[in-house]
C-alpha cells in the first residue's frame, strides 16, 4: 500500500518533484514543475498557513494561492500552493543590483503594513505598540522579486502572519541580511532596507 506522500505524488503524477531545502521549519517542501508550477508542504501544524494564504487573497499582495489542502492519513497536513514568480532576495544578485532589491523588499514591507489591522483575524498574544499585520517570518528566502524590474512579487510562508509590533518584520530581514548567511549584503544593505520599509512615502 502506497504511504501518505505516494499518495500525494499519484494525485500531482504529471509534475516532476523536486525537494527545496530552504527554510528553518520541520516541514517537507517540493517544487513540482508540469502543466503548472506548484509547490506541496507536508507538516503538522500547516493549517495556520492555509488559513493565513485565504485571508491574505483579498489583498493585493502577491502571496501563493492555495490549490488544495487537507491531511493525510499519517495525520500531517498537506498544502499545496501555485508559485510566486521571480527569485527570492537570498539568491545571488549582481552587484550593481543588490541596493534595488532592498529597497524593494522595504517598500514591500511597509505597503503590507498598511493590510487593515481591524481585519485580521490573527494575534500573536502580546499587546504592540506599534499595530500591523506582520508577515512574522519576513527573510530574504521568503520575499520573491522579479529579476528584470527589481520589484517585489510577493511572499511565502506566511504561517506566523498576525498582528503584532511593527518592529518584528524589520528586526527579521535585518538580520536576515547581516548574520552572515548571505554575505552579498551586510549592514550598509540593511540600513537601505530599514530607511524603505520605515518610509511614509512607500
Amino acid at each position: 500500500m502506497p504511504g501518505p506522500i505516494e499518495a500525494l505524488r499519484a494525485r500531482y503524477r504529471s509534475h516532476t518533484w523536486e525537494p527545496v531545502g530552504i527554510g528553518h521549519s520541520d516541514a517537507l517542501v517540493w517544487r513540482l514543475a508540469g502543466p503548472t508550477e506548484l509547490f506541496v508542504k507536508v507538516g503538522n501544524q500547516l493549517e495556520r498557513e492555509a488559513e493565513a494564504l485565504a485571508w491574505l487573497a483579498g489583498f493585493d499582495t502577491g502571496t501563493p494561492a492555495i490549490e488544495a489542502a487537507g491531511a493525510l492519513d499519517d495525520g500531517r497536513a498537506y498544502l499545496v500552493t501555485t508559485a510566486v514568480p521571480g527569485r527570492s532576495g537570498a539568491e545571488p544578485w549582481p552587484e550593481p543590483d543588490r541596493k534595488a532589491v532592498v529597497q524593494a523588499i522595504g517598500r514591500y514591507l511597509a505597503r503590507f503594513h498598511t493590510l487593515p489591522v481591524d481585519q485580521c483575524p490573527f494575534r500573536t498574544g502580546t499587546d504592540p505598540e506599534d499595530p500591523v499585520v506582520c508577515h512574522g517570518d519576513y527573510m530574504l528566502p521568503n520575499v520573491i522579486l522579479d529579476p528584470r524590474t527589481l520589484t517585489v512579487n510577493g511572499v511565502i510562508d506566511v504561517g506566523a502572519l498576525g498582528v503584532a509590533d511593527r518592529g518584528r518584520d524589520i528586526h527579521d530581514m535585518v538580520w536576515s541580511l547581516t548574520a552572515g548567511l548571505n554575505p552579498q549584503y551586510g549592514e550598509a544593505y540593511a540600513d537601505r532596507f530599514r530607511a524603505a520599509a520605515t518610509s511614509v512615502a512607500a
